[in-house]
């Protein structure tokens, strides 16, 4: 049995399922952390994928220079900080 950080809650879960390969993907924040707290629920890219399952998401060091404007309508709509 493995145990699992879950990153929102930092709690730990049990998995009986084995780790071996596993997807991910690599955001900028603040799309991230919403997509991890279930706010954003689509991210388009260019290419497409088959892949349907787990999926690991790294937030990029890098900031997008427009965050603050592009994150404003997230922030009134669930009132985030």
């Amino acid at each position: 049995m493995n145990k699992q950080i879950n990153q929102i809650s930092g709690l730990f879960q049990e998995s009986r399922e084995p780790i071996t390969k596993i997807k991910a993907i690599s955001l900028h924040q603040p799309y991230a952390s919403l997509i991890a707290m279930g706010l954003k629920k689509f991210e388009t890219r260019s290419w497409s994928t088959n892949y349907r399952g787990k999926l690991v998401i790294c937030a990029a060091k890098k900031i997008p220079f427009n965050s603050s404007r592009t994150m404003r309508p997230w922030r009134i709509r669930y009132c985030l900080i």
